[in-house]
Parts: structure tokens; sequence; C-alpha cells
């Protein structure tokens, strides 16, 4: 990957905090990812540099950790507030200008399981998802109570 946008909705949890920006910091610093910006996306109203503070302990002694602090930006998003995805668009719009990137973008949906239908669908009637270049939207845990509900998150 050369040019992409991480958009990690449920920024503020666990899992986010434990695995995916340590994981990204070691992408940077084993050359994976050259050009990146990460925009964290919770209901909370927090700060991006005490959300990575957190994080900091779980990558340890990675050489990426100075460039994700660089280049990622936080937005207070209610995942079922339709309005607050155009804000999301708005804030995607400026963060991929500001760091020259290509309008690739990855979803990653690090949230409970009930928010991933909504959220889903927000993504496609904004349009966040249809972009100039390539994108894909993360699942982190199963989804759907059974085969027809996870279908219908699919489709």
């Amino acid at each position: 990957m050369t040019s992409v946008t991480f958009v990690v909705l449920g920024a503020t949890g666990d899992l986010a905090k434990r695995k995916l920006f340590p994981a990204i910091a070691r992408l940077v610093e084993d050359k994976k990812i050259k050009n990146f910006a990460i925009v964290g996306v919770s209901r909370s109203n927090k700060q991006i540099s005490s959300i990575l503070k957190q994080s900091k302990k779980f990558a340890k002694n990675c050489k990426g950790w100075k460039q994700v602090e660089k280049r990622s930006s936080y937005l207070k998003l209610d995942f079922y507030n339709k309005e607050d995805y155009v804000k999301l668009s708005q804030h995607l719009n400026e963060v991929e200008k500001k760091h020259n990137l290509k309008t690739n973008r990855m979803f990653y949906l690090a949230t409970l399981p009930q928010h991933f239908d909504t959220i889903t669908l927000n993504l496609s009637k904004s349009k966040l998802a249809k972009t100039k270049g390539w994108s894909r939207v993360v699942y982190e845990k199963p989804f759907g109570n059974d085969l027809k509900s996870a279908k219908k998150i699919i489709d």
C-alpha cells in the first residue's frame, strides 16, 4: 500500500488502542505503507493525543510511532446520525488533501457488532466508501445474529 486513509470506527476502544494503532505503526516501520493518514472515529469526546498516549505502550520501541502521531486525527461521530457522516466526509477530504492522499480508504469497524448494520448503511448512503481509488470495510468481529442477518449486512 503506498497511499491509504485508515478510518478507525471505535477508535477509543480496547481493540484500536491495543492492536490497530500499533499495527499501523509497525506497517510504517516496515515500510509497507508510505503515505497514510489515520482518522479515529468514536462517539466520545476525546482528543487523538490522549487515545494515542494510551496506545503507545502497545507499540514498544516502534520507529513508526512518531509518524502515526503526526498523521492521526479524531472526529466525534454518532453512528446513528446520518448528518455526522457528512462531517466525516468533509474531515476525510481535508485530511486527504493535507497529506496528498489518493482516496484509498480502509474503514475498520472496531465497534460493537450491533453497530455494524447501521454504520454499513450510512457509509453506503453517504458514499464515503465510493472513491476514485479503492475502499474496504473491515468487520472485526463476527457480525449478524445468524446467516440471514449477516447476509443483510454484506448486501
